[in-house]
């Protein structure tokens, strides 16, 4: 039997196993540069993080951002240690660290497209209702012709990644 090994990235951190930090350090994963990074990108001092503190609980987009950084450096440090997965995926905003694990991105870039989703997402939900949705194996003129026959007020902005 064939083993495959797969990154899977969360949307969101709500419970630390509070040993994440001390993992990074043993490794040699400097976890404050992540947060300095992102603090760069976004021209905003970042707190520290710590256990002690909800300041990355309590506010949506800073939970994005860490869960963020915390799956890049995972994956980073995975790498390190010569762990190369089969596939990939991440719920939500986790995509994005999917998309740096597998080198498609820098991390300033998800960074920035994390800021941008969530700037974007708070100024719809003050407008109206609205949602988002993936849609796994069918082609894009299959979604094409669903949305057409709906008559639903729905965008069709297909990104579309054919895997094979």
């Amino acid at each position: 039997m064939i083993q495959k090994q797969a990154f899977i990235f969360p949307a969101f951190i709500t419970d630390f196993t509070q040993k994440e930090l001390e993992t990074f350090a043993g490794n040699g994963i400097d976890f404050k540069a992540y947060l300095k990074i992102a603090s760069d990108k976004l021209g905003i001092v970042l707190p520290e993080f710590s256990y002690q503190t909800d300041d990355y609980k309590n506010d949506e987009l800073l939970a994005q951002i860490i869960a963020y950084l915390f799956s890049c450096a995972f994956a980073d440090l995975l790498k390190k240690k010569g762990v190369k997965p089969d596939f990939g995926a991440g719920y939500s905003m986790g995509l994005y660290a999917n998309l740096y694990a597998a080198g498609s991105i820098k991390l300033e870039d998800g960074i920035q497209i994390i800021f941008n989703a969530f700037k974007l997402v708070n100024e719809l939900s003050c407008s109206g209702q609205y949602g988002m949705g993936g849609i796994i194996g069918l082609s894009s003129d299959d979604i094409s012709q669903l949305i057409n026959q709906s008559n639903s007020e729905i965008d069709n902005e297909l990104g579309i990644l054919n895997a094979k």
